[in-house]
């Protein structure tokens, strides 16, 4: 009989966005189950249990999610439970220690509480020292991040990175350079050859530094002619559209609000990815643009500092500094050879460490040790 294994999250996006290639390859030689917070179907074919999970603390909702999987862990008694985001990870965990589940597996990923103040910030961290308490294993997708946490006294020893870093790899048959769509891309938001397009993609909250980037490019377009900002991804905080309005009525920054589901086809758009963020697990989006030969210019940070290789595969700012952020922009301008250069060692480094199949055998072997023992 199949070891039995059960893997959390509190949302199917999530899973679909980093665990499809892991569940593929855990399902070779395990029974594996996917408990979800919400209803987002997923693009796997895997069983799955609905239990609810939200996001913020709702002491009685997270309450009734413990119960619930204290039951569910109780009655199928799986070999190893392995979760992903702050929440899930905190109730399955707990859920998973009390019931007695030998193998208990927490992904960090990034850190909510790292650019908080006060009591929240030491209730999130209090939240994450529990998940490790009640963990027996714990993987970081950065070492950067492994360090930061070891230094916040929340890790101990026990932290693993799977080979250089990252949740889940790129997948380069999706993500890879395709001249034809980028020369379609650039005709149908008129951007003409000689223009560089510097593009942002991803969620459009304050902790990814977009008030600072807004800042920066009003100064960088009365500088420069042929330069292009193109915004992209789902706006979280409705009131930062008020805070970048001069920047978005400028006629050299494209923008999309919407959720963006094709990040493997609009990256071809992009010459440079931007990305000033305050705090980053590791930075997906970082590799996934590599594969397509587009360097990346963000922030000084843990995580990032993992992704970009500064003035190699891309270049390492000050982290909500925008005087430094303007000239490290500036200079890229000025020396657009540069671009070329760094896309290339970019592309060659997610080649060499970031494909996802050999994440998925690193998670996988990860396991086999824990759980064939």
């Amino acid at each position: 009989m199949k070891k039995r294994i059960c893997i959390v999250s509190t949302t199917g996006s999530v899973v679909n966005a980093f665990m499809l290639r892991h569940i593929e390859y855990l399902k070779n030689e395990y029974d594996v189950t996917v408990v979800l917070g919400d209803d987002i179907p997923l693009k796997v074919d895997v069983k799955v249990k609905k239990i609810k999970i939200i996001r913020k603390i709702d002491l009685m909702q997270d309450i009734k999610s413990l119960y619930k999987l204290l039951k569910y862990f109780k009655k199928k008694k799986f070999d190893l439970v392995l979760s992903i985001m702050p929440k899930s990870g905190l109730l399955s965990m707990i859920s998973a220690m009390l019931v007695g589940i030998n193998i208990r597996l927490h992904f960090f990923t990034g850190q909510v509480w790292a650019t908080k103040k006060g009591f929240f910030k030491t209730l999130l961290k209090y939240m994450d020292k529990v998940i490790v308490k009640c963990s027996t294993n714990i993987l970081v997708d950065s070492n950067s991040q492994k360090e930061f946490l070891e230094s916040e006294k929340v890790l101990d020893s026990r932290g693993s990175i799977l080979n250089k870093g990252s949740i889940s790899g790129v997948n380069t048959n999706y993500f890879k350079p395709n001249i034809n769509l980028k020369n379609e891309l650039r005709k149908k938001y008129n951007i003409v050859d000689s223009e560089i397009v510097f593009m942002y993609l991803g969620r459009i909250n304050i902790d990814k530094g977009v008030i600072e980037l807004a800042d920066t490019f009003l100064s960088l377009f009365n500088k420069f002619s042929k330069v292009k900002l193109v915004l992209m991804g789902p706006l979280e905080d409705l009131t930062i559209k008020e805070k970048i309005k001069e920047l978005l009525i400028n006629e050299n920054v494209i923008y999309d609000f919407s959720y963006i589901n094709n990040p493997q086809e609009i990256l071809n758009l992009a010459d440079i990815l931007v990305l000033p963020s305050h705090r980053e697990g590791f930075g997906t989006i970082v590799i996934e643009a590599a594969a397509l030969k587009v360097p990346t210019i963000g922030s000084n940070i843990y995580g990032l500092s993992d992704s970009i290789v500064d003035k190699q595969t891309g270049v390492l700012h000050k982290v909500n500094d925008i005087e430094d952020m303007v000239k490290q922009y500036s200079n890229i301008i000025l020396n657009k050879n540069l671009i070329n250069q760094m896309g290339e060692n970019a592309y060659k480094r997610v080649q060499k460490d970031f494909l996802d199949e050999t994440l998925s055998l690193a998670l996988l072997n990860y396991i086999r040790e824990k759980i064939d023992k």
